[in-house]
């Protein structure tokens, strides 16, 4: 086994592993303390969402040991990784719009995205933007939309 492929695979699932506790602890708080965040569906469905995609990507991650595995992989991981960070993002800013401003929210999905652009422009050059395009392209449409025309 290449030392390379399992120090980045074994990294890559505790980090999901820890997105994945993390949006479970998000989920099971809600549900306990106040249910009634969950009668925002947009909030609802991505969080719903999420649980499952980080699963699937952590467990496809742990199977890169690899050139030929993370070949076989990595384009599903970098989608699976965008698309669950899009939609944690995408559900704390919709829940600070919400419940805390929705000025606050707009400033938060702001920030976000500037990072984002910042390195959809840094990686433009090399033709590796395709993360960063799908985490943009989900923050307009299931943050910012939702931000602007449901609340």
């Amino acid at each position: 086994m290449n030392k390379n492929f399992a120090g980045r695979s074994s990294m890559q699932v505790a980090t999901t592993t820890r997105l994945l506790g993390m949006t479970i602890t998000l989920f099971i708080l809600i549900l306990t303390m106040k249910a009634e965040l969950l009668e925002f569906h947009y909030v609802a469905w991505q969080l719903s969402l999420v649980i499952p995609i980080l699963f699937a990507s952590m467990v496809s991650n742990s199977k890169i040991i690899d050139q030929t595995s993370f070949d076989k992989y990595r384009n599903f991981n970098l989608v699976m990784n965008s698309v669950s960070i899009a939609l944690i993002a995408n559900t704390i800013g919709l829940l600070i719009s919400k419940y805390v401003s929705v000025f606050i929210g707009m400033a938060y999905f702001i920030l976000f995205m500037g990072v984002y652009i910042f390195f959809f422009c840094k990686d433009f050059k090399n033709k590796k933007f395709y993360n960063e395009l799908i985490i943009l392209i989900l923050l307009f449409s299931f943050g910012i939309i939702p931000l602007l025309f449901v609340l």
